[in-house]
């Protein structure tokens, strides 16, 4: 888990940034004429983070704040968790089921994406696609005392071979191959893009998974901003997340220092409850 991969990814997805992007893009495009679109995409998705906290730095109008605290980065220690309720939807990270019946480690996000028909193809193909994975970890990242972002990282299903990676029973149930991965270097989603599913065996070959979707408890039609947000739960101590983003060495503390810390035990069972545990 690298801290650029999930900075990008909340940088791309946040929609204050889109204007930036787009400059970023004809900024490459004006100095690398010769670059096709294919390439051009790869280059701002692998160096817009860096652009992006030096063209706030060095401009000379007004920057809303949060803007501002997003393209500073993320301090380098990230919490983590082990379940996370957002929506109505109770997730686990697939290594607490290894101690339970029941499975909430199922995710699916629904995505626009571009494709490319070949290797060699230059022309991108925009469509509708789901991903399905299993949830891996959770982790905050804190930008500054008011704004944190929570990201879930998944192992995701290769849903781009159809045939093989991806199906569709005669009853139009998706099947995934469990044995099969997306080749990818983004793992992360936000949390409040994921959907939860169920993965169920398939009676002939054990590798197909059936996908079973799943509802919000107790939610029936209610307006989204009646919708609880998130709630945190069981977290793990907090821990360094790989620093690529150059940030500076004063700005690497764990925890903050005003504030009193309290030691959390973890305990070899654990429980159903959603009492929140705090750091």
């Amino acid at each position: 888990m690298t801290l650029v991969q999930a900075h990008r990814y909340v940088l791309f997805n946040y929609h204050g940034a889109e204007p930036f992007i787009e400059k970023h893009k004809r900024f490459l495009k004006m100095r690398h004429r010769y670059l096709k679109p294919r390439q051009l995409e790869n280059i701002s998705h692998d160096l817009f983070h860096k652009w992006f906290n030096e063209r706030l730095r060095d401009s000379e109008d007004p920057i809303p704040n949060e803007l501002w605290w997003l393209a500073q980065g993320p301090n380098p220690v990230a919490k983590r968790f082990k379940k996370f309720v957002i929506n109505g939807l109770k997730f686990h990270v697939r290594d607490v089921e290894r101690r339970r019946k029941t499975q909430n480690s199922g995710v699916v996000i629904k995505a626009v994406t571009f494709s490319y028909a070949r290797a060699t193809d230059q022309n991108p193909v925009t469509g509708d696609i789901q991903y399905y994975g299993v949830l891996t970890d959770i982790i905050e990242l804190n930008y500054n005392v008011n704004r944190k972002v929570v990201l879930f990282k998944c192992d995701w299903f290769d849903v781009s071979s159809k045939g093989r990676g991806i199906n569709e029973d005669d009853f139009r149930f998706k099947l995934v191959n469990s044995s099969r991965s997306l080749g990818t270097d983004e793992p992360f989603i936000l949390a409040s893009q994921a959907e939860q599913v169920f993965y169920v065996d398939d009676p002939i070959d054990n590798e197909w998974k059936v996908v079973i979707g799943a509802k919000p408890r107790d939610l029936y039609d209610m307006p989204e901003h009646d919708i609880e947000s998130y709630q945190v739960q069981e977290p793990f101590h907090a821990q360094h997340v790989d620093n690529d983003l150059d940030v500076p060495d004063d700005s690497t503390f764990w925890t903050r220092a005003d504030l009193l810390g309290t030691t959390i035990k973890e305990e070899d069972d654990v429980d159903d409850d959603l009492d929140e545990d705090k750091i």
